[in-house]
């Protein structure tokens, strides 16, 4: 999700825009319709992930367990 600065009185500038890239190329997406589901994906992936410490931790535990291998 692009999101862009507000105006001085707190408006935004422009709307948010949804992009998706894949290996050939690249899908701007600025209705509404069509940004509002992406955003509602990205806050419900934003639940699921891990803080930054446990990222961090898994990180660690994958890295040594690879470096063993």
């Amino acid at each position: 999700m692009l999101e862009f600065p507000q105006d001085g009185n707190g408006r935004e500038t422009e709307p948010p825009v949804a992009y998706l890239e894949s290996a050939t190329g690249a899908i701007y997406l600025d209705k509404p319709h069509e940004t509002a589901v992406y955003n509602s994906i990205w806050v419900d992936m934003t639940g699921h992930v891990l803080n930054e410490s446990r990222s961090t931790s898994l990180i660690q535990q994958v890295a040594e367990e690879y470096s063993r291998a």
